[in-house]
């Protein structure tokens, strides 16, 4: 097993992958890690949280520029906010996502749901840290341009001690700003929509109209009495079984399929939805207990 990484991380400007693992996880992250580089994949890694606004502004910008972002998922993983948070900002902004289980425990803190669209692999179908390299590269979203020359760089062989030494200086510039000093893509996410709808536990009224589907995700157990969600270009309603919601308008997102999903919602009472989405609501025809009421 290989204990610490051989190569340094990518900070050039080719496509690249940029993979996000937790402060728990850095031995299996070093394995896959190098084993991706190996193979000459330009790999940018990231496993400490963010502590200053300098570093967290790096790796939203790293993120950004990721031509692939691949997080190495585990359930100590995920007990930090900040590497939730790295997860929704990577969603927020539409990347493309690669997700490594390092466990088999179900995903929590909503997680579930927010990734059901992205494709993933559990480590424990693979024999190795080796093997699951060797085979998932092979497929998308492993494209061919995100190797080159420049992904082998050798890392100074003095890092290991050289990381301990910045982890501790840092650690203590944090005790020192304490309550001043927030990660930089934190500040950013909580003041974002998707922030705003992590806080909630109830509301009455919440108007996501034009904004992204995915949104709708993180909606799973909150109570919203009334729900607005016109032209969000949904395609399903899946998300909204699971809302405590009285009032729901759907108008204006004619590539639903079908309002089926919303037959399991017990709460709802009036669903408003647009002309153009007529064969949908034909598939529920006479099965609703819920008001269905077209608007414009």
């Amino acid at each position: 097993m290989m204990s610490e990484m051989m190569y340094r991380a990518y900070g050039g400007n080719e496509p690249f992958i940029l993979l996000k693992y937790g402060e728990p996880d850095e031995k299996l992250a070093t394995e896959i890690v190098n084993r991706l580089i190996e193979r000459q994949f330009r790999v940018c890694y990231s496993g400490m949280d963010a502590v200053d606004i300098a570093e967290a502004e790096h790796l939203a910008t790293r993120m950004l520029s990721a031509k692939l972002i691949i997080f190495l998922i585990s359930v100590k993983a995920t007990e930090s906010s900040a590497f939730r948070s790295a997860i929704n900002f990577a969603l927020s902004r539409k990347k493309e996502l690669f997700c490594i289980l390092l466990d088999d425990e179900p995903l929590t803190h909503g997680l579930e749901l927010q990734l059901k669209r992205t494709p993933k692999v559990h480590l424990s179908a693979y024999d190795s840290e080796e093997d699951l390299c060797q085979n998932v590269v092979t497929d998308a979203p492993f494209t061919q341009n995100l190797r080159g020359e420049d992904a082998k760089v050798k890392a100074d062989q003095n890092r290991t001690k050289k990381k301990v030494l910045l982890a501790s200086l840092i650690a203590l510039a944090f005790l020192i700003i304490a309550g001043i000093g927030i990660a930089g893509y934190r500040i950013h996410y909580e003041n974002s929509l998707s922030g705003q709808i992590e806080r909630i536990t109830a509301t009455e009224y919440l108007d996501l109209s034009g904004e992204d589907a995915t949104l709708l995700d993180q909606l799973e157990g909150k109570t919203v009495r009334v729900l607005i969600a016109r032209n969000m270009g949904l395609t399903d309603v899946e998300a909204l079984s699971a809302v405590q919601c009285e009032e729901l308008d759907l108008s204006q997102n004619p590539k639903i399929n079908t309002l089926e999903p919303l037959l399991s919602n017990e709460s709802l009472q009036i669903v408003t939805v647009s002309q153009d989405m007529y064969p949908a609501i034909n598939r529920i025809s006479g099965r609703h207990a819920f008001r269905i009421v077209i608007g414009e």
